[in-house]
């Protein structure tokens, strides 16, 4: 293999394995958020709550109810959770201000309620930040020793080096290399929300709004402190990643690195700017000129190595999604320039598409195709979605029969394809009060032809980014293992990850509340292909 594309292979698949090790870390945040506001739902029913009339309070009369004191008893609640957060500074600012209170022997409900709210999210604030560095540590050690056997793999022979010193790995988790370190990003972003269940509160108060709805609102800010979390953690660990590759590039006498950025349409401005600069490692700056760039960065460096052959490099195609290479000195811009290899099906001109292998009488009315093909359209405007054929077909056997709809990935010499196929003899179409049925039970998430689409084409969104079949197999049992309670009775009965994320997608679509796992899941498979 050339020694470009090895390295480039080798870096993106450390990185990619780096994430996903994370992933288990982020599940664990994602429980702390969860464990968090079930908490602080139960302090706010108990202290305040149960005293809101039901149909709304004047300002005023809110005010009063968090004017009032509480007993001793409900401060030293308080106080003992309190002692609970391990970092010191903290722990120390809640403590000195509830004590403040304590010696009073006056707290009012407004000033408990408030102390009780940042105290949660400190707790959960506190945990994060020890998953994180547990995690950014492991991320560490494990990058700097794969980068080296990779190297000895290419090489073709074994040469001694040291473990990275603890001195050095605590240099680098310790660096402020994006102006803020990520322990007061973790904190921060608690703040935020702190401030914003402070405001609900106060205006559930007037609206009326019930103890059921509060939860509500506060699974929703939960969610964005999730995704807070998520981003912060993915992108500080492609910056461990890349700061440790340099420190095996240095321990292995190289004196610069390339910039290597994702040859597809999702990658940003600044890393396609960036792709293929020349680096002098003691010049490296996160940030600046070596990943991560932005959220979520995907690029990665590679060693530069005078003398040997650089011959090509992966790239993907965006019309069909299929890799295929080019010269290994090609950068984005370069490659951005090139027509495409392939057309594929041009979703938002999908009405007039000719249908492949249609059937010669169809028991469809030209509303219900319409609305399918107008609803892949809208899928193909929200998601970077390739779907490679569309079919009006006769499918009778006993698995089929009774989908109108369903995805099928094709076999095209090994190679992976998405088929969305409409089932015209599945007995739906004709039988209106059978389809009325469908979408009446609670078995199912549908409860429209629309629904039926979007289930459907979230097969194909989440199994898009396998190129062969042996990747779709792969991946497929890898999904299978994913299934999440709850989210319908049909797929409960499948217990099947895919189908967990193809009805959960509808149940977000049409306003249903997901778990924070739900909601992981779909944010992995589906969310990122949004626009």
């Amino acid at each position: 293999m050339a020694y470009e594309d090895y390295w480039i292979s080798r870096a993106d698949g450390r990185l990619s394995d780096q994430q996903e090790y994370v992933t288990a870390s982020i599940l664990e945040i994602n429980q702390a958020y969860e464990e968090a506001m079930k908490e602080l739902q139960r302090k706010i029913d108990r202290l305040f709550w149960r005293f809101v009339l039901e149909g709304g309070m004047t300002e005023q009369e809110a005010r009063a109810i968090l004017k009032q004191t509480i007993s001793a008893k409900e401060i030293d609640d308080i106080r003992q959770q309190l002692e609970t957060i391990t970092d010191p500074a903290i722990r120390q600012q809640l403590l000195k201000q509830i004590d403040a209170f304590y010696y009073q022997s006056r707290i009012s409900r407004q000033e408990a309620l408030q102390v009780a709210i940042q105290t949660q999210m400190s707790v959960v604030a506190d945990r994060e930040l020890a998953i994180s560095t547990r995690a950014y540590t492991s991320v560490i050690k494990e990058e700097y020793l794969r980068s080296m056997f990779d190297a000895q793999q290419y090489m073709g022979f074994a040469f001694s080096f040291q473990e990275l010193p603890e001195k050095v790995i605590h240099q680098i988790l310790a660096e402020n290399w994006s102006g803020k370190h990520y322990s007061r990003r973790i904190w921060g972003n608690a703040q935020v929300i702190n401030r914003e269940i402070e405001k609900l509160l106060l205006k559930g108060a007037m609206l009326g709004t019930n103890s059921r709805q509060l939860a509500k609102q506060l699974g929703k800010l939960a969610g964005s402190g999730t995704y807070a979390a998520e981003r912060l953690i993915r992108t500080e660990t492609t910056y461990f990643t890349t700061m440790a590759d340099l420190e095996a590039s240095k321990a292995r006498g190289t004196r610069q690195v390339r910039f290597v950025a994702t040859l597809d349409t999702r990658t940003s401005p600044e890393c396609r700017e960036a792709d293929g600069s020349i680096v002098n490692i003691e010049d490296a700056k996160p940030g600046k000129n070596v990943p991560p760039l932005h959220p979520f960065c995907r690029s990665v460096i590679i060693d530069v190595v005078r003398g040997l052959v650089h011959k090509a490099r992966k790239a993907r195609n965006p019309a069909t999604g299929k890799n295929y290479l080019v010269p290994a000195d090609m950068t984005y811009r370069e490659w951005g320039k090139l027509p495409l290899v392939e057309k594929r099906l041009d979703l938002g001109q999908v009405k007039g598409v000719t249908l492949q292998h249609p059937a010669d009488k169809t028991n469809l009315s030209r509303e219900q195709i319409n609305a399918v093909k107008q609803t892949i359209a809208d899928v193909g405007k929200e998601y970077d979605l390739k779907l490679d054929y569309l079919e009006i077909g006769d499918y009778t056997d006993d698995e089929h029969i009774g989908a109108p709809l369903f995805f099928h990935a094709e076999d095209e010499d090994g190679q992976y394809r998405s088929k969305l196929v409409i089932n015209n003899a599945c007995p739906i179409w004709k039988n209106l009060s059978l389809m009325e049925d469908m979408f009446a039970s609670p078995y199912f998430a549908v409860q429209s032809i629309e629904d039926i689409v979007w289930h459907e084409m979230s097969h194909v969104l989440t199994f898009q980014v396998c190129n062969t079949m042996e990747e779709y197999i792969q991946m497929e049992e890898t999904l299978r293992l994913k299934h999440i309670d709850g989210v319908s009775g049909y797929a409960d009965s499948c217990r099947d990850g895919a189908e967990a994320i193809a009805e959960a997608i509808v149940r977000k679509r049409n306003g249903y509340a997901l778990s924070l796992r739900v909601k992981y899941l779909l944010e992995q498979f589906v969310e990122v292909w949004r626009k």
